[in-house]
């Protein structure tokens, strides 16, 4: 019996000893070595095994070398974290993402064109418990999610962040969405467009309810697509963030369809260069574009339309600026923006206008003397928008999965482009098309997330912050002006 145990050991070890000591192209030989001691360890019990055929206790030797040595393996499979900088397991939910190898998001990253029929099934792999059972315990949520997994730094403690999310649909990528950019120190508002069902609003309910720091808000607005209520709905999550007891330093307003490209940490670091300089786009309207707000606009079956009356002019005399919805606001930018008599009155005159959240921003954060202003053209076309990564129809890139609304909804065929990309968030995407990309993007933040952690950044041609084209954008020349 002992011969064929000690078999069954030189086997195993010889399929079973192969835990990855490979980072990237760094090879850690302390790995190595534990792994050669076990297989020695391993090969030498076997032979002993072999000589020893009578002896009664052999299969309990057997078994008990088998533990120590699985024990031993599996500690070198966890990444390594410092517990007093870790919040919660050092291991994040194995079914998370459904893929398991790193190479094919590699691959996918690396090579043009959508992703093949065998990449396909790395997203169908795992069985992932629905959302609406998991939140029936929020500790399974938080662990099998991976909540606490993402390692927290200090300088990320000191400098919070807040987050607005609009949703109207599709819980489950909100939530993936928010299980990626949440940390405890944080403050999230979820804004639920009043025309979702209730049943759906439950499920965002319990999400919020989840956690310490993640709210609805008190107010829901029916939401109409390029309509004066996008802005309000910001507004309602930006108005609960300054109340908050979190002294966050800038606020990023996201939409439940967005995924970010960079790690909470990188976000921080890129934001700490801009020193309270706002990023929000901002350039001079073209001509047609001036008929958004110069002619009324009138909401019929929920659709937003022109019309031919013209609008008064504002009452002050201000130059009217074009953006973006989104962007990253300062604290005392928005403490002003949402008080001051100005832009309240701004507020109010754009009420009746075609995308309002696109003028009203971009105004207000051109004017002198707003907090982190910026008198200067920072645009999406000029590639100095920080925020955003986004793809239009009329870009000279092309999208690789498909136009709603004349922007790009990634597929996997665009990792290689978002991959690359400087800006903090991507819009957009949809998981029931194509899971794969969001799959491989959680993945690669989660491994510059580790490297960072260890003091062993990736350097920008791997992916890692690429500093000397933050260092040339003109809001962070303006903060480096500020500071001097």
């Amino acid at each position: 019996m002992c011969p064929a145990v000690a078999n069954v050991l030189f086997v195993h070890e010889r399929k079973e000893t192969s835990p990855n000591c490979i980072e990237g192209e760094a090879v850690d030989f302390a790995c190595v070595f534990k792994i050669m001691a076990m297989s020695i360890l391993l090969r030498s019990a076997s032979k002993r095994l072999r000589r020893h055929k009578k002896t009664p206790g052999c299969v309990l030797v057997a078994i008990i070398i088998y533990a120590v040595y699985m024990f031993a393996l599996a500690s070198l499979t966890k990444p390594t974290t410092n517990p007093s900088e870790h919040d919660g397991s050092h291991v994040r939910g194995v079914c998370l993402t459904p893929h398991s190898l790193n190479v094919r998001c590699e691959k996918l990253a690396n090579r043009s064109g959508v992703y093949k029929h065998s990449d396909k099934k790395l997203s169908t792999s795992c069985k992932q418990r629905p959302l609406e059972e998991l939140l029936n315990n929020c500790d399974d949520l938080k662990v099998q999610h991976g909540y606490f997994w993402w390692p927290v730094t200090g300088e990320e403690r000191d400098f919070p962040l807040a987050f607005g999310i609009k949703v109207h649909e599709k819980p489950h990528m909100a939530e993936r969405l928010l299980r990626v950019i949440w940390r405890p120190h944080n403050f999230y508002c979820i804004h639920v467009d009043k025309k979702t069902p209730d049943e759906v609003f439950a499920v965002f309910q319990k999400l919020a309810d989840c956690f310490h720091n993640v709210f609805l808000t008190d107010v829901r607005i029916r939401l109409v697509y390029a309509s004066i209520f996008s802005l309000m709905s910001d507004i309602e999550c930006m108005k609960m963030a300054l109340r908050s007891n979190v002294s966050w330093k800038y606020y990023l307003n996201l939409s439940g369809q967005e995924f970010p490209l960079k790690t909470n940490f990188e976000i921080v670091q890129i934001l700490s260069l801009l020193n309270g300089t706002n990023d929000i786009p901002s350039h001079p309207p073209a001509a047609n574009n001036q008929l958004y707000y110069r002619r009324k606009h009138v909401i019929i079956n929920e659709e937003i339309y022109q019309t031919r009356r013209e609008k008064p002019p504002f009452a002050y005399k201000i130059v009217h600026r074009k953006g973006s919805a989104y962007g990253a606001f300062s604290r005392p930018f928005l403490q002003v923006a949402l008080t001051d008599r100005l832009a309240v009155e701004l507020l109010d005159w754009l009420n009746d206008t075609w995308a309002p959240d696109e003028l009203f921003w971009s105004t207000l954060n051109y004017l002198p003397g707003y907090p982190g202003g910026l008198r200067a053209d920072v645009s999406h076309e000029e590639g100095t928008f920080l925020s955003r990564a986004l793809a239009w129809y009329w870009d000279k890139y092309r999208c690789q999965g498909h136009y709603r609304r004349l922007v790009c909804v990634f597929g996997s065929g665009d990792l290689p482009w978002l991959v690359r990309r400087p800006e903090l968030i991507a819009n957009k995407f949809d998981e029931d098309t194509d899971p794969v990309v969001m799959d491989c993007l959680e993945k690669m933040l989660e491994e510059r997330a580790v490297a960072a952690f260890r003091g062993k950044p990736l350097p920008a041609e791997a992916g890692g912050l690429n500093w000397t084209f933050y260092r040339s954008l003109p809001h962070v020349r303006k903060a480096a002006e500020r500071a001097r």
